[in-house]
C-alpha cells in the first residue's frame, strides 16, 4: 500500500509539473493577437487615404511624367484612359499647351475661351496622330473643364474630352481591352444627331451607343462611344466629374 502511495504521489507531482503556471494563459494569447491585429487596421486606412491626398496635391505634370505622345490612335485612348484614371480632368493645372499635346499628340492647342471657372479647347493638326485627319487640320479634339455652382450646394468640378474618328481600323475593341465588356446601350443618335451614317451591320457592337460608367467615392466618370457599323469607333465622348 506504502508502495502505491509512493507511485501515487510521484504521478501527482508530474502532472503538477506539466500544468501552466497561468491557467487563462490559453485565452489570452488569441485576444492579443486579435489586438495586435487590430492596431494596424487604422494604418492602412490612413496610407490608403494619403495616397488619395497626394494624388490631389501633386501636379499635373508629375503626375504625366510617364506620358508618352501617341503616334496613332489607339495610343490616344491609353493616354485618355491615364486621364481619367489620375482625375486628371478634375485639375486645373492639366489644361495647358504642352501637357495637351502630349496626351492627343495634337500640333497646335487654341484656347477658345479661358476663364477661371471655364476653359475650352481644341486640339488641332492631328495628322501624324490619325491617319484620316492628315488633309482636315481642323477636325479637332474638344477639351473642356468647368467649375459648376449648383443652386443651393457648393462648387463642384467637370472635365470632358471629345472627337470624332473617320478611321476604320479604330474599332470597339480598343474600347473593350481598356475599359471592359460591363457596358450598357443608349439610343443611336443617328446623323442628325452627330452620329456615323448608319449602314449595314456587319459587327456584333455596330451602329451601337455604347457606355461605360465608372464612380469612386468623390468621381464619377462616363464614357460613350458611337459606332458605325462595322463597329469602328466614330464619336467618343468622355466626361469626369466631382459628386
Amino acid at each position: 500500500m506504502i508502495g502505491n502511495e509512493k507511485k501515487e504521489n510521484n504521478l501527482d507531482s508530474k502532472n503538477r509539473e506539466v500544468r501552466p503556471v497561468f491557467p487563462g494563459f490559453a485565452i489570452i494569447v488569441p485576444i492579443i493577437l486579435a489586438l495586435l491585429s487590430i492596431s494596424y487596421e487604422p494604418e492602412i486606412v490612413e496610407s490608403a487615404t494619403q495616397q488619395v491626398s497626394q494624388n490631389k496635391t501633386v501636379s499635373a505634370k508629375e503626375l504625366m511624367a510617364d506620358y508618352k505622345k501617341p503616334s496613332n490612335p489607339v495610343e490616344v485612348l491609353k493616354n485618355i484612359k491615364m486621364v481619367l484614371d489620375s482625375e486628371l480632368l478634375l485639375k486645373e493645372d492639366f489644361y495647358t499647351e504642352e501637357n495637351l499635346k502630349k496626351v492627343f499628340g495634337g500640333g497646335v492647342v487654341v484656347f477658345k475661351k479661358h476663364e477661371p471657372s471655364t476653359i475650352i479647347i481644341n486640339v488641332t493638326h492631328l495628322g501624324d496622330v490619325f491617319e484620316a485627319f492628315k488633309d482636315a487640320h481642323n477636325q479637332p479634339i474638344a477639351v473642356t473643364y468647368e467649375i459648376l455652382q449648383p443652386s443651393g450646394k457648393g462648387t463642384r468640378k467637370r472635365g470632358y474630352i471629345g472627337f470624332y474618328s473617320d478611321e476604320y481600323n479604330f474599332t470597339i475593341e480598343n474600347a473593350e481591352r481598356l475599359w471592359g465588356s460591363n457596358m450598357t446601350f443608349e439610343a443611336h443618335p443617328g446623323t442628325k444627331r452627330g452620329g456615323p451614317p448608319r449602314v449595314r451591320t456587319t459587327h456584333r457592337l455596330g451602329n451601337k451607343k455604347i457606355v461605360y460608367a465608372f464612380e469612386t467615392a468623390h468621381t464619377k466618370t462616363v464614357i460613350k462611344i458611337v459606332t458605325d457599323g462595322k463597329g469602328a469607333m466614330r464619336r467618343l465622348q468622355f466626361e469626369q466629374e466631382e459628386k
